[in-house]
C-alpha cells in the first residue's frame, strides 16, 4: 500500500525546492551568458586585428609594386628614380611624409620622359595615406623609408628632399604601422601591427 501512495502522489514541488531549482537556473543561464561574452569579445579582438594586417599586406603590395616599376621606361634606356621626396618625423611646416616616383609604364616617352608620377603622402596628424590624392589607408601611426645605395649602405629619410642622391637609391626599406579603427574591446587599446619590406626597383641605377 506504501509503494502504491507514493506512485500516485499529486502533491507537487514545494515552494523551497521550486526557488533551488530557479536559482541554479539563473545560475546556469549566467554562466551560459558570460562564456558567450566573453567568446564575442575575443572574436571582435580577432576581426581587428585581421583587418589591420589585411591593411597593412594590401598597402604594402601597392607600394612595393610602385616601387618596382620606378623608372620603367620600356621605349628608352631606363632612367634613375626621380622626384624622391621625404619628411619624417613632427614638421610644425608640414607634418607629412612623402614618396615620389616617376615611370612611363605605356612606353611613350613625352618630352620629359616621364609619363607618370606616383605621389604618397602620409598626414602625421590625421593618419591619413594617400596615394595620387586618393585614400590609401587610415590609421596609419608610422610610415619611414630607409634608402639603400647598395645592400650596406642605408640611409634613414631625414632630409625633406634627397636631390642629387636619388640617383644612386637601389633599394627602398619601408617601415609602415597601422592602427586599428576601434579599441581592442578586451584591453581598451588599440591594436598596432608594424610590417617591414625592403624593395629593391628593378629599374633603379641602371
Amino acid at each position: 500500500m506504501m509503494n502504491k501512495t507514493i506512485l500516485h502522489d499529486k502533491s507537487g514541488l514545494t515552494l523551497v525546492e521550486l526557488m533551488i531549482v530557479m536559482v541554479l537556473s539563473l545560475l546556469l543561464m549566467a554562466a551560459v551568458y558570460l562564456a558567450y561574452q566573453a567568446h564575442h569579445i575575443h572574436s571582435l579582438s580577432q576581426e581587428q586585428v585581421l583587418t589591420a594586417q589585411q591593411d597593412l599586406r594590401a598597402v604594402m603590395d601597392i607600394l612595393e609594386r610602385d616601387i618596382r616599376n620606378a623608372g620603367c621606361d620600356p621605349a628608352d634606356p631606363p632612367m634613375n628614380l626621380v622626384g624622391i621626396s621625404t619628411t619624417s618625423g613632427a614638421f610644425p611646416s608640414s607634418n607629412v611624409t612623402k614618396l615620389g616616383l616617376s615611370m612611363d609604364l605605356d612606353g611613350d616617352s613625352n618630352t620629359t620622359g616621364v609619363d607618370e608620377v606616383v605621389s604618397y603622402i602620409w598626414n602625421h596628424s590625421t593618419g591619413e595615406l594617400t596615394r595620387n590624392g586618393r585614400v590609401l589607408a587610415n590609421g596609419v601611426t608610422n610610415l619611414t623609408f630607409t634608402y639603400s645605395s647598395s645592400g650596406a649602405d642605408k640611409t634613414p629619410a631625414t632630409n625633406s628632399q634627397l636631390g642629387a642622391a636619388a640617383s644612386e637609391v637601389r633599394t627602398i626599406e619601408i617601415t609602415l604601422e597601422v592602427r586599428s579603427d576601434k579599441p581592442d574591446p578586451d584591453t581598451g587599446k588599440y591594436i598596432t601591427r608594424t610590417f617591414t619590406r625592403e624593395v629593391k626597383g628593378r629599374n633603379l641605377g641602371l
